[in-house]
């Protein structure tokens, strides 16, 4: 039988991605999730239409301050 985990973060931003504190927090998302994705029992990893983390997907919350990222593992 194959097992999967799936991990889900759901977090409230002090400040949009855009806003020039959050600068080292957003440089840091790409390489935290190459990391994650070359881990073993990596399976998948929600992402927009330019591949980016799902912390730029809108938030189902309707909430620019709510972000959430989606991770499945073995």
């Amino acid at each position: 039988m194959e097992i999967h985990l799936v991990r889900t973060n759901i977090v409230r931003l002090k400040a949009p991605l855009n806003y020039h504190n959050m600068t080292e927090f957003v440089a840091f998302l790409a390489p935290v999730n190459q990391f994650i994705e070359k881990r073993k029992g990596f399976v998948w990893q929600l992402k927009d239409e330019q591949s980016r983390t799902a912390t730029y997907i809108e938030s189902p919350f309707k909430n620019e301050m709510m972000a959430m990222g989606i991770h499945r593992k073995t």
